[in-house]
């Protein structure tokens, strides 16, 4: 028994020092708004974000690490929120993100400041049709417009990306003034649409 905590606390080591050895740099996002990322990611295709992400809408900015297995993306949303009611918001995008799941446990919701600035903050792993990843998501609402920032990645390598995220989020720098927006160009043969699916909640 000892020896298999040796082994786990080495392992646990190991990839927080990998994690920490990657070098970051920041990238821009839109004007206004940049955050460190590591250095190999590169921004998304038009065709890896119609198979990846389809929507009827483009994300403001998407960038994907070298291997494709983590994801950070800005995006905005057609919700209008005062920002004085950040809690309420709170409350609302919980909901939505256990309606988009089969199985969610978060183990971070709070609202918290980068920047000097408030931000919405959910750090939870999903489950839907056998897809299982993690994700860090904020939400930062600017002239009653929502701006979301997500971090994400499959949980098969999410020991691999998970000890950079806290990094990555705190770096973010934000000054946007008017409401930035983005337009997606319909490919032929892909689909646009959101399934239906159970919801089964868990919180650790």
């Amino acid at each position: 028994m000892r020896k298999k905590s040796i082994a786990f606390l080495f392992c646990f080591l190991m990839i927080n020092l990998l994690a920490s050895s990657q070098k970051l740099a920041y990238f821009k996002l839109i004007d206004g708004a940049k955050v460190k990322l590591p250095s190999d990611f590169t921004p998304m295709t038009d065709d890896d974000l119609a198979l990846r992400y389809p929507s009827t809408k483009k994300p403001l900015a998407m960038y994907t690490s070298a291997d494709k297995t983590a994801d950070f993306g800005l995006n905005i949303s057609k919700t209008v929120w005062p920002e004085s009611d950040l809690k309420i918001l709170q409350k609302i995008y919980k909901s939505t993100i256990l309606e988009m799941y089969n199985k969610v446990a978060f183990t971070k919701e709070e609202i918290m400041t980068i920047d000097k600035q408030p931000f919405i903050a959910f750090e939870f792993t999903s489950e839907v049709e056998n897809h299982k990843k993690y994700s860090y998501v904020l939400y930062k609402v600017v002239k009653n417009h929502v701006y979301i920032f997500n971090y994400t990645c499959s949980q098969r390598v999410q020991e691999k990306w998970q000890p950079l995220a806290q990094q990555i989020v705190s770096s973010i720098k934000f000054n946007i003034a008017p409401a930035a927006e983005a337009k997606i160009e319909r490919k032929e043969g892909v689909k646009y649409y959101q399934p239906k699916r159970k919801v089964k909640a868990t919180t650790k």
